[in-house]
């Protein structure tokens, strides 16, 4: 008699056998991602936390998060700005929490800087501990910035219609065109412009990072373009002076480095910047009649150093500078204008840049620009020979007087005794 065994299997209708298996796979490998998942977030929560948050020009707070049971008891917030000075900053610990609050009205920060921040400390065994470098801009975080983007350029701006910004674009971008075409210099990195609403707006943040503003000097070791547009119907011409004007400060700049970009006589660096323009200020050209006119022009000695503080006597500076340069253009091209922005990046002084990138002679230089710019204004009643004796007797008129002054009491001696 045969034993007949019987399997019973308890399945649900209709389901194939297969599917319990499938349904106890799925549940193991939940429990497997769970505790997966606690573990990496008991993992991170056991990381340091780093957090930092700013109002522009007035405070900025950096902050350290660490497990409430933590054995450190200070820590070190390191700050570096534009990737050159650091600085450390140390803390205590409270229950894992740690902050650093730098007031920004005492102890201001450059604007638009890039800055760096990390927190170093003593960990449990001993050993120094670093969290992960934290990057960002100091932005002028007083506006909501918007932001119009060429192929090397990005602008932002406050106030004003988009299409006046892709204008912007388009005027940056000709302008480092032209400066690189006509310098042969490399190809420069991405320029961030900034566009203020206007001049006052400006001055205020340029006043809360710390810097006395004055209108017309530019800081290209910030790294950006500010300038103060505001969106009116005189806006592009506006664009068209002062983009390029900035822009060329900030290539020389880059092209030549902190130091070499010091090297640069103020009249070289200033009409340089208003070569580029692509709508030259009409106005310098009448600032220039009136001083000769008046013969109040300013030596282009003088020039080498800060224009002067007095607004009518910077304007005239200006106004020179843009004239030395272009004639320099005129007699030497770009080429020769190289030249001699590497002469004076070079370390040279302001008349050895000259001599050595142009062989020229300051004094005779200053002579016969201002020779040239007679000529254009006056071609008929001041030919060559009236125009450098008027500059001669400039030149050497006082020190013709002082001869006749200690020459004349000997001839007259002389004549009476006879």
């Amino acid at each position: 008699m045969m034993a007949v065994r019987m399997r019973t299997e308890s399945r649900v209708p209709g389901l194939p056998p297969s599917y319990g298996r499938w349904c106890i796979g799925v549940l193991v490998t939940l429990v497997l991602v769970a505790a997966l998942f606690l573990t990496v977030k008991e993992a991170s929560a056991q990381l340091p936390d780093t957090t930092h948050e700013y109002t522009f020009g007035q405070i900025a707070r950096f902050r350290l998060a660490l497990p409430r049971d933590t054995k450190v008891r200070q820590a070190t917030l390191y700050l570096q700005i534009n990737d050159d000075r650091t600085v450390g900053l140390d803390t205590h610990v409270t229950e894992g929490q740690a902050e650093v609050v730098r007031n920004l009205v005492s102890e201001p920060l450059p604007p638009y800087a890039q800055i760096t921040t990390w927190w170093g400390f003593t960990g449990g065994a001993g050993d120094p501990v670093e969290t992960e470098r934290v990057r960002f801009q100091y932005v002028d975080n007083r506006y909501a910035w918007q932001t119009a983007e060429g192929d090397n350029v990005a602008v932002h701006w406050v106030t004003g219609e988009r299409s006046l910004m892709i204008q912007a674009v388009d005027v940056a971008e000709a302008a480092l065109s032209r400066f690189k075409e006509a310098l042969s210099t490399e190809r420069l990195p991405s320029t961030s412009i900034y566009i203020y609403p206007s001049q006052s707006d400006l001055a205020s943040a340029m006043q809360l990072a710390g810097f006395d503003w004055a209108g017309g000097v530019a800081y290209p070791e910030l790294g950006v373009v500010l300038v103060a547009i505001p969106p009116s119907v005189e806006a592009p011409v506006a664009m068209q002076q002062d983009i390029p004007h900035e822009l060329a400060h900030q290539s020389l700049y880059a092209w030549l480095g902190p130091q070499g970009y010091a090297s640069l006589p103020t009249w070289l660096n200033e009409g340089l910047a208003m070569a580029f323009e692509a709508r030259p200020d009409p106005t310098r050209a009448v600032v220039l009649q009136e001083a000769r006119r008046d013969s109040t022009m300013i030596p282009l000695a003088e020039l080498c150093l800060p224009f002067p503080d007095d607004p009518q006597r910077a304007q005239l500076a200006y106004a020179q500078s843009e004239r030395v340069v272009a004639y320099l253009r005129q007699s030497f091209g770009w080429s020769g204008l190289r030249r001699l922005i590497l002469a004076y990046a070079d370390g040279k002084a302001c008349s050895a840049g000259l001599q050595e990138g142009l062989g020229q002679d300051l004094v005779a230089l200053d002579r016969a620009w201002q020779v040239s710019l007679m000529q254009e204004q006056s071609p008929v009643a001041a030919p060559d020979t009236r125009a450098e004796a008027t500059l001669l007797w400039r030149d050497a008129g006082p020190w013709l007087v002082l001869l006749a002054a200690l020459v004349l009491p000997g001839l007259t001696l002389i004549a009476r005794r006879r």
